[in-house]
């Protein structure tokens, strides 16, 4: 008792000074639960806003059930926290508890937040009829204009989702953000500049879309607010994946997903999992791409998110129609399509009609297709919905060119390229290149700019398109391909275009010399380079399997360790003909110049210099372009960066943890061993096993630290494989197998050491290992 009057003395203290956070610890542990539950109130949305709501977690495990059970505001805490988990069901039961407790006590603020919670579970599930009739509920207990603003804001958003009247959505909008402003409610005011986002993205405008989306996650930042970020953020990620940009994308979504887990928000986490599915399929990386999406829909299952689960299979079946999996694009497409049929949400089902069709025009369905399409053209037509507009027109295009409906091709190309041309939406061909190709090309080489401008994105297609034409009789034809040729880029062009620098016309040989210097002006394909565990070496995308002497591909490696510092022709003459004399040597190093030269540019003609061999003045050195990769700096970068982290903490230590097991994980082995007796290779090969082992011991140490026995264990052996005479690692074994209870195992390791030092070098083991050795076998 006198420890309880203590806590309630504690509790007025702070509460006379404005600290509720403090007071209410107090009067939990003193027992007062009546007195904290009414402080959850003005506490709540203040923890809420400021993403601290895992206070309010551990202070409801404190209050007893005839407590949290019966007081309306826990009941409320309690169902926000389970609706920002996904829990929409329990969150329902729990507002519906609440409400006629609040009605008895004619509590406006809290029946606000009742049918603003409900209305939120509505539209968690795709019913917006619902959500708006609640969110016009709530707007009847609101008690200041921040309350007012958000309810105008989400019901603008319902009224749009669900067909209606997109002025009448805008204008309560507008209503909704000059109340937020006029309040200085400014975390409300970026919530409805999310919203206006989505609006906008909607009616297509997506740069102004994500210009909304990044001030309002300004806002957020400025002002302590984090949960809230997450859906913003994956928005504003898939919307630059939308217009092509992935490289914004990704450190999006990447903090998205990192939101989402900190803050335990399941729905979220899956849904920033399909935008990093979606920027790996932009990239051509299918596997990671299922990866995502897979993991995304089994979290989805697993909540019975009805409204997140066909966007998920919309995506599966889009990279299954990609990887030209047609049956399973077409089952997850119908799948898709009958649970959002029972959303009973046109839009929503729309987007789904688009991607089934078009995976039964890849199924030469072409009727099919285009019914599914034009009906979903009714629905975004009466959306205002501009981007799938241009989708649906560029689709309905390439389905009437397969068909041989020229002016029908002609008239849905056109309405499609109008509209991409005036809202930015590129790209939208561009991942589709391989159907977009065919339609503008006849655009590209009458040079009709906006068409021109998106062919030249098209890449391999249109390459292979332009190649046939170089053989055309006409030479105006012949002509412009070439021009285009050049303006694309592509390396394939290259031995084509020099061919004909010997062609009959002077016009033909002078576009084709222009036409190579441009290609050849611009950056060549990156390298990617592994050198640990074995030598190989890709250029784009094509890995390099042949060289036609060992001597170019020891340059190569040579050039590589000393980058980017140009190394003397002398030098390198005596390093790799130590033998033969000085005249001899350097006649070999230009021959191992020119087989290292062709080995990387097969195509190059002749009096083009290398794009990846710099010649100097009796020097050379290589170039490599933006976008290479060798893996022993990723590893000796990573690395670095991993050994520096503090770990201090548990979470310091969780962190150091995982970037030291991705940095460790570039280790594939030995540094070149193709070239066991070298110095220069085999001094960097030492190096860098001492690096690893060094990696190695403190992987071990964290583990253990973790309580990871275990992982420690395994790191060990790891590092002991690598050298056998390792006594820090024989230690960190030890003391592994000592926290495991395992004294014989620990023993065994300190043994079987001492044998190998005593046979192989005639040593004994360092003292601090002889003494847990000695104090082990006394247990």
């Amino acid at each position: 008792e006198t420890v309880r009057r203590l806590h309630r003395r504690a509790a007025t203290w702070f509460l006379e000074r404005g600290e509720d956070e403090q007071a209410i610890e107090h009067l939990l542990a003193a027992g007062d639960y009546e007195a904290a539950a009414d402080l959850f109130r003005p506490l709540r949305e203040r923890l809420f806003l400021t993403s601290r709501y895992h206070l309010l977690e551990r202070w409801l495990e404190q209050f007893p059930p005839s407590i949290a059970e019966a007081h309306p505001w826990l009941l409320l805490t309690r169902a926000r926290l389970a609706l920002m988990r996904g829990e929409r069901a329990s969150a329902r039961r729990l507002c519906a508890q609440a409400e006629p407790f609040l009605k008895a006590q004619g509590d406006r603020s809290g029946l606000y937040t009742v049918y603003h919670d409900l209305a939120e579970i509505a539209k968690g599930n795709g019913d917006f009829h619902q959500a708006e009739a609640l969110y016009r509920q709530a707007l009847e207990y609101t008690v200041d204009d921040s309350q007012r603003a958000v309810c105008l804001g989400q019901m603008a958003r319902c009224l749009y989702m669900r067909g209606g009247n997109v002025e009448e959505a805008l204008r309560l909008l507008e209503q909704g953000m000059e109340l937020a402003e006029r309040s200085g409610f400014m975390l409300g005011r970026a919530g409805l500049l999310s919203l206006k986002g989505k609006m906008l993205s909607a009616l297509g405008d997506f740069r102004a879309a994500i210009e909304a989306w990044h001030t309002a996650l300004d806002l957020m930042e400025a002002y302590g607010n984090r949960h809230q970020q997450i859906g913003i953020l994956d928005n504003a990620a898939y919307h630059h994946c939308l217009l092509g940009e992935f490289d914004q994308a990704e450190p999006l979504a990447r903090r998205a997903l990192e939101l989402a887990h900190l803050f335990n928000r399941s729905t979220h986490y899956a849904y920033a999992l399909n935008i990093l599915g979606v920027i790996h399929q932009g990239r051509g990386e299918w596997e990671a791409a299922r990866r995502c999406h897979q993991e995304a829909l089994a979290i989805q299952r697993r909540l019975g998110e009805r409204y997140e689960i066909p966007v998920t299979l919309n995506w599966l079946g889009l990279l299954a129609r990609r990887e030209g999996r047609l049956e399973e694009a077409l089952h997850y497409g119908e799948e898709s399509l009958t649970l959002r049929e029972k959303l009973e949400s046109d839009y929503e089902t729309g987007l789904t009609l688009i991607d089934l069709g078009a995976t039964y025009l890849e199924l030469s369905q072409w009727e099919r297709a285009e019914s599914l399409w034009r009906r979903a053209l009714d629905i975004f037509v009466r959306h205002k919905a501009r981007y799938e507009q241009a989708q649906l027109h560029f689709y309905l295009a390439v389905s009437a060119h397969r068909r041989g409906d020229a002016r029908a091709a002609n008239e849905h190309l056109n309405a499609s390229l109008e509209l991409a041309r005036r809202y930015g939406y590129e790209y939208l061909f561009v991942q589709d290149a391989s159907w977009a190709a065919p339609l503008l090309l006849p655009l590209a080489l009458e040079g009709e700019p906006f068409a021109t401008e998106v062919f030249l994105r098209l890449g391999t297609p249109a390459c292979e398109l332009l190649l046939p034409l170089l053989k055309e009789q006409d030479e105006s034809t012949r002509i412009r391909a070439i021009r285009l040729l050049g303006e694309l880029g592509d390396e394939a062009a290259i031995k084509p275009l020099a061919s004909l620098r010997r062609a009959s016309s002077p016009y033909v040989r002078q576009a084709a010399e222009a036409a190579l210097k441009a290609i050849l002006s611009r950056p060549p394909p990156p390298l990617r380079v592994q050198t640990l565990g074995g030598f190989r070496l890709w250029r784009g995308g094509e890995e390099i399997t042949r060289w036609p002497r060992r001597s170019a591909r020891d340059l190569f490696l040579f050039l590589l360790a000393q980058y980017p510092q140009p190394v003397p022709a002398e030098a390198l003459a005596e390093l790799l003909w130590p033998q033969s004399s000085p005249r001899k040597a350097r006649q070999n190093l230009r021959r191992a110049v020119a087989d290292l030269r062709h080995t990387l540019e097969p195509d190059l003609p002749a009096a083009f210099p290398s794009r990846y061999i710099i010649t100097g003045e009796e020097t050379y050195s290589l170039s490599l372009p933006e976008g290479s990769w060798v893996d022993v700096w990723a590893f000796e970068e990573k690395l670095s960066a991993a050994l520096a982290l503090p770990c201090g903490n548990y979470e310091e230590r969780r962190r150091a943890l995982d970037a030291l097991e991705k940095a460790l994980s570039f280790y594939g082995g030995d540094y070149l061993p193709e070239i066991p007796y070298e110095d220069w290779a085999l001094l960097r090969r030492e190096r860098l096993r001492e690096r690893y082992l060094t990696g190695l011991r403190r992987l071990a140490r964290l583990r253990l630290e973790q309580g990871d026995v275990d992982g420690a264990l395994e790191a060990g052996h790891r590092a002991l494989e690598i050298d056998p005479w390792d006594e820090e690692s024989v230690l960190l074994l030890m003391q592994a197998y000592q926290a495991r209870g395992d004294v014989p195992a620990a023993l065994g390791v300190y043994e079987t050491f001492r044998d190998r030092l005593k046979r192989d070098i005639d040593l004994p083991p360092r003292d601090d290992l002889t003494a847990l050795y000695n104090a082990l076998r006394k247990q």
